[in-house]
């Protein structure tokens, strides 16, 4: 589904010219990862709802952006907590589950170890500091087609070579 612009909301009415959790203006797109942005299906706020219907660029992009503004230990606690069983259902969920599994590959080598293994089988190759994979070997895992796969790397692959990217190319006029 396609993401809702700042003043497009159907349940939060915020009277302003930008929005206060990303200063985006009116029209556009919110920043990935923004608190105030509405789920295109229930009109809930999107990284709390349980629809989780973005593409899988938009959804990659938006745990990212949780996961980057994760700041305190407590607030993963606060997670765990009040959380689901696993940490999946919704995108601040998995945002956390990312800032976890970053965390524990950084601090613990065998964790890290194991994760470069689990992502070898997947058909991801380590390659200076980051990780090659190709479309043929991520599709069965993306439960995609190759040239669906190939799409989503290529977008995502745009993104890594040329950061924020999005900001002038998913704009909504």
């Amino acid at each position: 589904m396609e993401r809702i612009p700042f003043g497009n909301e159907t349940k939060l009415e915020i009277i302003a010219a930008a929005c206060p959790g990303c200063n985006t203006h009116r029209g556009h797109l919110h920043e990935f990862g923004c608190a105030l942005e509405s789920c295109p299906a229930c009109g809930s706020r999107l990284l709390q709802c349980k629809c989780r219907l973005l593409g899988i660029v938009d959804a990659v992009r938006t745990i990212r952006a949780v996961a980057d503004t994760i700041s305190d230990r407590p607030e993963i606690k606060r997670a765990l907590k009040n959380g689901s069983k696993h940490l999946d259902e919704t995108y601040y969920e998995e945002g956390v589950m990312l800032w976890i599994i970053r965390d524990l590959t950084a601090r613990d080598p065998e964790t890290a170890r194991k994760a470069d293994e689990l992502l070898a089988d997947m058909g991801f190759k380590k390659s200076e500091g980051g990780y090659l994979v190709s479309a043929e070997s991520i599709a069965p895992h993306m439960n995609a087609s190759v040239d669906e796969a190939r799409k989503v790397l290529e977008e995502l692959q745009a993104e890594s070579v040329f950061p924020n990217w999005h900001q002038h190319t998913r704009s909504v006029q």
